[in-house]
């Protein structure tokens, strides 16, 4: 289980990944439970009901490579081997971080406000490179247990066609190192960190989801928990998208030196 602080302003906020079943804390604002495998209808919590991929790592690794889609994602892995795609656990945080806020700009999404700190104490980053050059990353949580994707970004939406098809080989080629590094490290399960069930080709979350199902990971239900211990914080969260949305503008200019002001003492400030 891991627990970690990320705070707004003056309000105190606690993550907690991997517990069984969400419980009460003292002293915080908020809690929320995330990739939680039990149902539970503990008072004063809300629930969100998600699915995942996972994999099972007491199985041999010839095992998990043969579960592996053949065409798209074994194939992709050999390939991204044989023109030269270097995967290695890393420590340029910042540079996957620079990655990730232009990948996630890109795609319209809210950035990771996450910290180098915060990747050096809780986890483990793998990078892919070609050419001494970084193409992308993953950023994955891990305890004793779990290992569990949290952050992906590549260069893939800014290169031109060739190098976009190379850095998508090395997507999955970085998975396949991160499940055989999870698996030599002892660690008991590999979660792709949500794998949504998605039909509609157009559905913006398609393409990503039908990335993860090709590794062969077992489709499994998980629970996000969150449970309010101040108003005027769920007032404020219930508020803000709302706000957001009318003044746009606003927030585009003035967000990111309201963020820098309120968040510089968390280790985290977006989970």
């Amino acid at each position: 289980m891991l627990e970690f602080d990320s705070n707004i302003g003056l309000f105190k906020k606690k993550n907690v990944f991997f517990a069984e079943s969400p419980f009460d804390v003292g002293g915080y604002d908020e809690i929320m439970f995330h990739a939680c495998p039990n149902r539970s209808v503990a008072k004063g919590f809300y629930s969100r009901v998600l699915t995942t991929s996972v994999i099972d790592l007491n199985q041999s690794i010839g095992l998990i490579w043969k579960k592996m889609d053949k065409g798209s994602c074994r194939w992709s892995i050999k390939s991204a081997i044989k023109k030269g795609v270097k995967v290695k656990i890393s420590q340029d945080y910042d540079t996957f971080l620079e990655i990730n806020h232009s990948f996630r700009t890109e795609k319209g999404l809210p950035d990771y406000n996450v910290t180098p700190e915060f990747m050096r104490k809780y986890g483990i980053l793998f990078t892919a490179e070609y050419d001494g050059k970084i193409l992308g990353g993953q950023f994955y949580l891990r305890d004793k247990k779990h290992m569990y994707w949290l952050i992906g970004a590549s260069k893939y939406l800014e290169s031109d066609r060739r190098t976009a098809m190379l850095i998508g080989h090395g997507n999955r080629l970085m998975v396949w190192e991160a499940i055989r590094y999870a698996k030599e490290s002892g660690n008991q399960e590999f979660d792709l960190g949500g794998c949504f069930i998605i039909h509609d080709k157009r559905n913006p979350l398609y393409e990503l989801s039908f990335f993860k199902k090709t590794f062969g990971g077992k489709l499994v239900i998980r629970y996000f928990y969150k449970r309010y211990y101040s108003k005027v914080l769920m007032g404020y969260e219930y508020a803000y998208p709302k706000i957001k949305k009318k003044l746009p503008l606003m927030f585009k200019i003035l967000l990111p030196v309201i963020r820098k002001r309120i968040y510089k003492a968390s280790v985290v400030d977006y989970i």
